[in-house]
């Protein structure tokens, strides 16, 4: 398998589950760096998530939030976060590619940050089984944007936020 299509397929993996999972996609390119292969970029689409993710990472809950609230918001932002790095690695299987640095490496995050955040590893196998399935879910439903990402990105390298959404949403 040649490995600028595995990583066509990767990557084109992330954006198809970043705009399922409403987060709002930046760019992508296949063009390779010092770090990666290739690059999907996506944030979250609100200003007020950004800034709840920080808290969450110093464990202060807003004023204006009561703990359910936040505890609902920061876990949509985790399962976005855990669906969209799994993304690439769900793409590369299905296409029937075994293995690559960047499937091992995402997945190896996912991992380690699901034993960080759930405790067990049983508790952190079942979210990462669960997630898995809802991924390959997403791209066996929407296949066909994961192809035409992945050729547009053989054909021109990078695509840009409104060239992705010309693909995505036609």
């Amino acid at each position: 398998m040649n490995e600028l299509v595995a990583t066509a397929y990767h990557e084109a993996g992330h954006i198809v589950v970043a705009h399922c999972v409403g987060l709002k996609v930046q760019y992508v390119t296949i063009i390779p760096s010092d770090d990666y292969l290739g690059q999907a970029r996506s944030q979250t689409q609100h200003e007020k998530d950004n800034n709840l993710l920080l808290k969450f990472m110093n464990y202060d809950i807003p004023d204006d939030m009561s703990v359910e609230e936040y505890d609902e918001n920061i876990n949509r932002i985790i399962t976005q976060d855990l669906l969209y790095s799994l993304g690439g690695y769900v793409a590369e299987k299905i296409y029937g590619i075994d293995n690559t640095i960047g499937a091992s490496s995402d997945f190896k995050g996912v991992v380690d940050f699901a034993l960080a955040h759930y405790g067990s590893a049983d508790d952190a196998s079942l979210e990462i089984n669960k997630h898995l399935l809802k991924v390959e879910e997403i791209l066996k439903d929407n296949w066909h944007y994961v192809k035409s990402l992945a050729a547009s990105l053989l054909e021109k390298k990078e695509l840009t936020r409104d060239e992705i959404l010309q693909l995505l949403e036609g």
